[in-house]
């Protein structure tokens, strides 16, 4: 279990978007640890239900999915006013620069190439939060 506030402060809930169940679940644990909340989705439209539902400050979505790809998400969330900036952190087994400039172009705000070095996603995603602008 992990904590939920640290000093008063809600922890930031991450979206993550993989068809992969082992994938998802070696994710949650990484940020868990991270003191990081998890939401999970199977690919891209269990996504847009649960970002109808629920408010996350950023996602990690697989690029590589069977029906709405992370490519195609992360677009889509790209022309939602409601999603417009929110963080994405395309993370997938997919290699080289054209898969980058995809995910680029497409509208993530960086690229991992998935491995077993869970901490690297661990950091990127404090990366991006650190960095995002604040809405008042």
């Amino acid at each position: 279990m992990t904590t939920e506030t640290v000093n008063d402060v809600v922890a930031p809930l991450v979206l993550v978007v993989d068809d992969n169940d082992l994938e998802r679940m070696l994710l949650r644990y990484a940020l868990e640890g991270a003191e990081f909340r998890v939401t999970e989705a199977s690919g891209g439209d269990d996504a847009l239900k649960a970002l109808s539902n629920t408010a996350v400050d950023i996602c990690v979505v697989d690029g590589n999915m069977p029906g709405m790809d992370g490519f195609e998400l992360c677009a889509h969330l790209r022309s939602e006013d409601s999603t417009r900036k929110l963080p994405v952190l395309m993370l997938t087994g997919l290699e080289g620069d054209d898969v980058r400039a995809r995910a680029f172009a497409a509208g993530a705000n960086a690229f991992l190439t998935k491995s077993p070095d869970f901490g690297a996603v661990v950091a990127k995603v404090g990366e991006l939060l650190h960095d995002r602008p604040t809405e008042h």
